[in-house]
Formats: C-alpha cells, sequence, structure tokens
C-alpha cells in the first residue's frame, strides 16, 4: 500500500495508476484501486514464462532496485517500515525457507540452495541493521503478480505492495 502512497510515481518502473490507496493502521483493511491494465495479460507461476518475459520482469526489478539502491533510504524519502514489521518478517522466514527447500530442493543446485539458507540464516542481521533495507525491495516477486503489455517490450507490476 505505502508504495502506491508514497513511492510509485517516484520510480521509473511501470505500474497501475492508483485511484485509491487506503489503510487503517490498527486493523490492517485496505482499498486499493488501480487502473485497469487490459490488455496486459497476467503471468502464471505454475506454468512458467518465456525468456523474454523473464528479462521484461528482471529490466523492471532492476528499474525499481538500482536508483533507490544510489541513496540513503532516509534521505531519498523511501519509507521505512516499522521495526516491529523487520523483526516479525525476519521471524517468519524460517518458516518459509524450510518451505522453500522442501519444494525445491530437488531441482535447486545445491550451491544455490546453499546461499537461499545462508540468507535465512542471516535475515535478523539483514532487517535489523542500522542502515538496512538500503533499497526498495519487493517481498513477493514472482510472475502471479506480474501483467505483461502483449506488444510492448515493458512488463507492468500490479502487485507492488510487499515493497519495502
Amino acid at each position: 500500500m505505502r508504495f502506491y502512497q508514497q513511492i510509485a510515481h517516484t520510480v521509473d518502473i511501470r505500474t497501475p495508476k492508483p485511484f485509491v490507496a487506503e489503510i487503517d493502521t490498527e486493523t490492517f483493511d485496505f482499498t486499493l484501486l488501480l487502473e485497469d491494465m487490459g490488455p496486459a495479460r497476467g503471468g502464471n507461476q505454475l506454468i512458467g514464462c518465456s525468456l523474454a518475459d523473464a528479462e521484461t520482469a528482471m529490466r523492471e526489478a532492476a528499474a525499481l532496485h538500482g536508483p533507490a539502491g544510489r541513496c540513503d533510504p532516509g534521505r531519498c524519502g523511501v519509507p521505512q517500515p516499522p521495526g516491529h514489521r523487520r523483526g516479525g518478517i525476519a521471524a517468519m522466514f524460517g518458516g518459509i525457507i524450510t518451505a522453500f527447500r522442501a519444494r525445491y530442493e530437488d531441482r535447486l543446485e545445491p550451491e544455490y540452495m546453499a546461499i537461499c539458507q545462508d540468507f535465512a540464516d542471516h535475515i535478523g542481521a539483514f532487517y535489523e541493521g542500522p542502515a538496512a533495507p538500503r533499497t526498495l525491495q519487493h517481498l513477493d516477486f514472482r510472475l502471479d503478480n506480474m501483467l505483461f503489455e502483449p506488444q510492448a517490450a515493458a512488463g507492468r507490476s500490479r502487485c507492488w505492495t510487499g515493497s519495502l
């Protein structure tokens, strides 16, 4: 939600225009009304994607992460998640990596699985460090959260609500 409220207009990625982006910070009830992105097609993480779609997704991720990483988030107006939220993310990550390992261990090369585990082992330091996060990050970067324009090279994301 905060992405659409405070950040979307500051980054050079293609996102739907938010008409309404409101959240109740006590209950986390929210209303998000976005521009119709038709005739864009949604990604499907179960089917996978073409090389062109993967390249588009990575270009959009780089356009989000790159510029934000060139400045101190506090000075560049990048909102920081509350400390309790960072701790919550770190706490639940152990379960996430366990499920990830169970699902993908036989498909992911051991050296890459080791990188994932190493990150999981140090996630507390990543989120609680004095300068963390140093850039925007998408917390749910997967095909199901992306839209691809039928004739353009630039994909559009419809779910940047997990960005920090």
